[in-house]
């Protein structure tokens, strides 16, 4: 954990990013009394806004509150994961996982920070610990422990509750990403899988416990999501906003996720560019390359839990369809674990000519299989180190001049204009008289952010407003609105259609 704390503290030099600056304007203005889809408009669901409503409570609008946010939720789901994975593939694997996810998503900058998937992950893995079955076959050092009950409150050690409780997370999680349902199947079945079972010939799987207790474990787990969505739900049709949360969000989500595969003919070679630009070459096959040696060692037991997690974590990315670098957030954990029991793996095929090499006297074959070995670690920690020494530079910078950092920021999302979005900033706030509104066309909500400007229409994304999808009646409501409150000024983002 300290090394995840060293790793992600020039985090907090972060500027924020379109859409957490996004999420912050809303949140701010739900703050004010303004309602969410009918006074503030962006297509995400709306748990979202309703934390970043908290983070501004809790550190203004100030612009390193994301990165403060991010670190402290980096901390919180490494805890997570070294708890999940420690229980599968070991503690050393887990060390791995934890270091491996940190420095991906560290290294995604910016653009990837509080971002949706990762707090809903946080939601995911916080159920998948209270379900956890206690006897669900051997863990990575053999013995039958239970996870977690001896550090859960005593009315949640009992099973109905905690299912209970961990529904009302995947509910909450819902409520950050609807694809988020497809961690259900996951959450119902991996932590009662009798994991014993697998490693039989042939291949045999089932619960490790009876039907009728899981069936009933489910159901309250059902019951959970169905209380956290309904109540939701009735929060909207209790404040009078029905009709706009189906008009303004459900009714549109269909042609906002069909936009691209009608739209694009290429659209098919999307996903593996992609995910080969995210991921890499070879980290999508790192978890069906570790399943094999797991199932060639007799070591499915371990593996298949993250083997499932990795396959439920990218099958979420890709009902996304728009394959946005956030959504990957939900298969970083257990990619990062599967290179953590690989990493284990090799390790332990190089010691094997080692202990050959020493029960025969061979000293200097030791020295060199050693000396290899040194060779690919100092590789590794050599890359991870300039990384660090150069956010520990930035850190430095930032420290003296925030504002000349953020105008310069050295690694900017495609099509941010932090310089300029800063000088039209420091503009408004010298030149804006109290109670002076601004409206700004483009996706830099930065701007309403940090000058506490507002804008006269409750369109602070301007992205339905300019795509093929977006129904006609949205462009008239916003020439309606401006015409009614004509803001003192109108901001054009470069290069916005």
């Amino acid at each position: 954990m300290l090394f995840v704390l060293f790793r992600a503290l020039p985090n907090i030099s972060y500027p924020l990013g379109p859409d957490q600056a996004t999420y912050g304007v809303i949140g701010e203005g739900l703050l004010r009394g303004q309602k969410l889809y009918r006074d503030l408009w962006d297509m995400k669901p709306p748990a979202i806004f309703w934390i970043y409503a908290g983070v501004v409570k809790l550190f203004g609008p100030v612009m390193w509150s994301v990165g403060v946010v991010d670190i402290l939720w980096l901390l919180a789901i490494s805890g997570m994961i070294f708890v999940f994975a420690e229980r599968y593939v070991g503690t050393t694997a887990a060390v791995i996982a934890v270091v491996v996810n940190a420095a991906w998503h560290c290294r995604a900058g910016h653009n990837n920070a509080a971002q949706t998937e990762a707090f809903f992950m946080l939601f995911v893995f916080a159920a998948y610990l209270l379900v956890w079955h206690e006897g669900g076959g051997v863990s990575a050092l053999g013995s039958h422990r239970p996870p977690l009950p001896n550090l859960l409150p005593q009315g949640l050690r009992w099973p109905l509750a905690r299912h209970f409780v961990a529904g009302i997370l995947l509910g909450a999680a819902f409520w950050l990403k609807y694809n988020v349902v497809v961690f259900l199947p996951f959450l119902l079945l991996v932590p009662y899988l009798d994991r014993d079972r697998l490693d039989a010939r042939p291949f045999h799987a089932r619960l490790a416990i009876p039907w009728d207790a899981w069936r009933r474990r489910a159901l309250a787990l059902l019951a959970g999501v169905l209380a956290a969505v309904a109540g939701v739900l009735g929060y909207f049709w209790r404040a009078g906003l029905w009709t706009t949360l189906w008009e303004s969000h459900f009714k549109m989500l269909p042609r906002y996720g069909a936009f691209p595969l009608e739209h694009f003919s290429d659209y098919w070679t999307s996903p593996i560019f992609r995910t080969l630009g995210y991921l890499g070459f070879l980290t999508p096959l790192a978890p069906v390359v570790a399943l094999v040696i797991a199932r060639k060692r007799g070591e499915l037991a371990r593996f298949a839990p993250v083997f499932a997690g990795a396959v439920t974590g990218y099958i979420s990315v890709v009902m996304q369809v728009h394959f946005f670098p956030s959504a990957f957030e939900a298969c970083y954990p257990f990619f990062a674990m599967a290179w953590g029991y690989l990493g284990v793996k090799a390790f332990d095929y190089f010691r094997r000519p080692d202990r050959g090499f020493a029960a025969s006297g061979r000293r200097p074959e030791r020295v060199c299989l050693w000396a290899l070995i040194a060779v690919v670690g100092l590789v590794m920690l050599l890359g991870e180190g300039v990384a660090l020494a150069k956010r520990y530079g930035e850190l430095y910078q930032w420290s003296r001049n925030p504002d000349e950092f953020y105008a310069h920021y050295p690694e900017p999302i495609p099509g941010e204009h932090l310089e300029n979005e800063m000088r039209v900033i420091n503009l408004l706030k010298r030149e804006s008289t109290p109670g002076a509104g601004a409206y700004v066309w483009g996706f830099y909500h930065l701007i309403y952010y940090l000058t506490g400007l507002h804008s006269p229409t409750r369109f602070v994304e301007n992205l339905a407003l300019r795509v093929a999808w977006s129904p006609p009646a949205l462009k008239d409501d916003l020439i309606r609105d401006l015409k009614r409150s004509p803001p003192a000024f109108i901001v054009v983002g470069r290069g916005d259609p």
